[in-house]
């Protein structure tokens, strides 16, 4: 029997003179038959890809105060001057200008806050499986009773937001972040040549937003793309030719649909799989614990129904298998500049549910305290914004200046230091610290505050101020706000034994350890195991200022650890 929602689509997708042939997955596939599902799910990408149009119903326009057709247009007219803007830039997408916060002013509230509350009230956007269907098709359309939107207009609207205007992200609570995975899905399958591409890794990551009703499809629903089938890291063909992943003997993806097993066992092969394929640790930045913390810290997804036969608690997995059910963190061990511990290679084993490597402990957290959020305070309708509303830049200053004082750790309290670990050492995804980027971003942070002194009436000395002025000459101030909120966002600011400052993730605390791992790029929290030493579970990746490029790292202070 065909649901509400598919009946409606059925009704306004009809053609009265002429049969028309439509494959629809809620009813191809016998979701009660886990083999049948396994099977299907394992060509569900070639069968988006050879589809003639992909059609999405996103159901009826029946909400007259978010209309489609409005929803629809702007996100046109958005596209045209994304692709105006390209081509103005040569067609080349770096060149192509961020949002700033000057151009905020130009964007219509009204029109734009709809927008968000048209995605917002279509589960469509928030599904996992949508990815790949939209992201494999030659050809698809969007539909919402009678209006449509093609492909083509769609996907470069989510690259350019995505990319281009993430302060439209954060003013407007635009939730689209997983859908620019679509778009790469279908440069890396229909432009192979033109684009870098995601690994499996990243791909996971960052559809680690979606919404999925059984938790072993955060990975199964994306085994469609390119990435899963390389048979060694960087391996062009099966992005050049995508149909042989299907057809050809010696291509298989890293791990096959198995609906029989569970979820903790699905992530948990995935995870060695991942780093057998990589020879790294990358997959360890994934790691994010625990249910219970998140929850505490306003980070936990919301709970799905679930087709799953068990529902994942963090118990049964090994503190090393990261969570793909989780939600979407900052993630520095991929695709940036650290290398902590050198050009160090990993040695790694597996034995049963632990992994067995070599770590050097190198200092303590002593202090954690939530990087609150708000840095947009006062940016947006500076005269709508109250008097109590904090600087909040201003404040976690002052915070971290008295508790180095506090805690008595010998350390001056140092401003660069400061600004430089909320932004993970980040100016635009590449190290702040280096010598032709430093200044530009010093002159970034000092822009960005005399920005937000004005707009929230800020108390300044005239010294301070001038200094400030003086500093923030040819400074962007929205540069630096995207690189704090990019990296911050949901995480910790912590100090070491030896007053080192840091950021970690909502679960990091006083008493973890902070470990180099033989062969990582960054460096973890890891919290010791009562009544068995050396053995660990991992807390997550973190960024400590002064050893991100391996200033502490010494071979001779490796010991050999395990992670449970």
């Amino acid at each position: 029997m065909a649901r509400d929602n598919l009946r409606d689509a059925l009704h306004y997708l009809r053609r009265p003179s002429e049969i028309r042939r439509l494959w629809i997955d809620a009813v191809s596939i016998d979701q009660t038959n886990v083999r049948e599902r396994a099977k299907q799910v394992q060509m569900m990408g070639l069968i988006y890809w050879h589809a003639n149009r992909v059609i999405v119903w996103l159901g009826l326009d029946d909400n007259p105060e978010v209309p489609a057709s409005g929803a629809f247009d702007l996100i046109r007219e958005t596209s045209n001057i994304a692709w105006d803007s390209l081509q103005k830039h040569n067609n080349d997408f770096k060149a192509v200008p961020q949002v700033n916060v000057t151009d905020l002013s130009r964007y219509d509230f009204q029109r734009w806050s709809l927008l968000a509350k048209f995605f917002e009230s279509r589960p469509w956007f928030g599904r996992g499986w949508t990815i790949q269907e939209l992201g494999l098709a030659r050809d698809a359309v969007l539909t919402c009773g009678r209006a449509e939107l093609c492909l083509d207009v769609y996907l470069p609207f989510v690259r350019w937001i995505d990319q281009k205007g993430q302060l439209l992200h954060s003013k407007f609570d635009i939730r689209l972040n997983p859908q620019y995975v679509a778009t790469e899905y279908w440069l890396s399958t229909r432009t192979p040549d033109d684009i870098v591409h995601l690994s499996f890794l990243e791909v996971l990551e960052r559809t680690r937003e979606v919404n999925c009703t059984d938790q072993r499809d955060y990975v199964y629903a994306f085994l469609g793309h390119p990435s899963a089938f390389e048979a060694y890291p960087g391996d062009p063909t099966p992005y050049v030719d995508y149909r042989s992943n299907y057809f050809t003997s010696d291509r298989k993806s890293i791990i096959e649909p198995n609906y029989e097993k569970s979820t903790a066992d699905v992530y948990t092969e995935l995870a060695r799989a991942l780093m057998l394929h990589y020879g790294d640790l990358s997959v360890l930045s994934c790691v994010h614990r625990s249910t219970k913390e998140l929850r505490e810290s306003g980070l936990e997804k919301p709970q799905q129904s679930s087709n799953s036969a068990d529902s994942l608690q963090d118990s049964h997995l090994p503190s090393w298998v990261p969570r793909w059910d989780l939600p979407h963190m900052p993630t520095l061990g991929l695709g940036y500049y650290y290398t902590a511990t050198k050009d160090s290679a990993p040695s790694f084993q597996f034995h049963k549910k632990c992994l067995k490597l070599r770590g050097q402990e190198i200092d303590t957290i002593v202090w954690a305290k939530s990087i609150w959020s708000g840095f947009f305070n006062g940016f947006y309708h500076p005269s709508s914004m109250t008097t109590d509303v904090e600087n909040r830049l201003e404040a976690l200053w002052n915070t971290y200046r008295f508790y180095l004082w506090y805690l008595k750790l010998g350390v001056k309290a140092d401003r660069a230091t400061f600004l430089f670990t909320l932004t993970a050492g980040l100016i635009a995804g590449e190290p702040a610290e280096d010598e032709d980027r430093a200044p530009q971003f010093m002159r970034n942070a000092a822009a960005y505050e005399l920005q937000a002194c004005n707009a929230l009436g800020t108390p300044i000395k005239d010294e301070r101020r001038a200094t400030l002025e003086k500093e923030a000459l040819g400074g962007d101030p929205s540069r630096f706000l995207l690189d704090v909120e990019r990296i911050s966002d949901g995480r910790v600011l912590f100090l070491t034994k030896t007053g080192k400052l840091g950021s970690g993730l909502p679960t990091a605390k006083i008493g973890d350890k902070v470990f180099l791992l033989e062969g990582a790029d960054v460096p973890f929290a890891l919290r010791s195991a009562k009544k068995k030493p050396s053995w660990y579970k991992i807390v997550g990746e973190v960024y400590m200022h002064g050893i991100m490029r391996g200033e502490a790292y010494m071979e001779e202070g490796l010991q050999e650890i395990t992670l449970f």
